[in-house]
């Protein structure tokens, strides 16, 4: 292993599961935060739509992968429409790396 790999972070992947009517969203594992305290838009995470648990689980994927729950209420809405409403299946895996990626490009096009 070289001394780049070691420096390396481990990635972090967000995974989201429907079966029947139960939803769960996890980051490496663990049940993913929805951030109500900051951003209360929904009671349950949603995706494959537009509506407001799609808000809520764009805003809770934002501020983790981030790190900065300020850059992602200004960037939620968008981040929703570009990702979260596009997920259309029952399972789906998003990279912390991507998300930050569109995070960058998102915030280049608004400065």
């Amino acid at each position: 292993m070289s001394t780049t790999d070691e420096q390396r972070k481990p990635r972090t992947v967000y995974r989201g599961m429907r079966d029947g009517i139960n939803i769960e969203v996890r980051v490496n594992g663990k049940p993913l935060s929805p951030r109500t305290e900051i951003a209360h838009l929904s009671s349950a995470f949603e995706w494959g739509s537009a509506g407001d648990g799609a808000a809520q689980l764009a805003f809770a994927i934002l501020a983790d992968a981030l790190q900065n729950p300020q850059a992602a209420l200004s960037a939620y809405q968008d981040f929703k429409f570009d990702a979260i409403a596009r997920l259309a299946n029952d399972e789906w895996t998003l990279e912390q790396e991507s998300i930050v990626r569109w995070f960058s490009h998102w915030a280049r096009g608004r400065g």
